[in-house]
């Protein structure tokens, strides 16, 4: 994988523009796990872990 490849999965990761298209508030205080789910809140925490207090993997 070329760093320009990198790069661009990494802007397309981090890409503000849903927030200030439509104001989506799932992507404040949220995070994006790596299967493209967002979670919020308490809903970060993953139930399928054996700590409970272990997050989703996240990019």
């Amino acid at each position: 994988m070329s760093l320009q490849t990198n790069v661009t999965n990494w802007l397309n990761a981090y890409n503000e523009q849903p927030i200030q298209s439509s104001l989506n508030s799932d992507y404040i205080g949220s995070i994006l796990d790596t299967n493209g789910q967002l979670h919020t809140g308490a809903e970060i925490y993953d139930p399928n872990t054996s700590l409970p207090y272990e997050i989703y993997d996240f990019n």
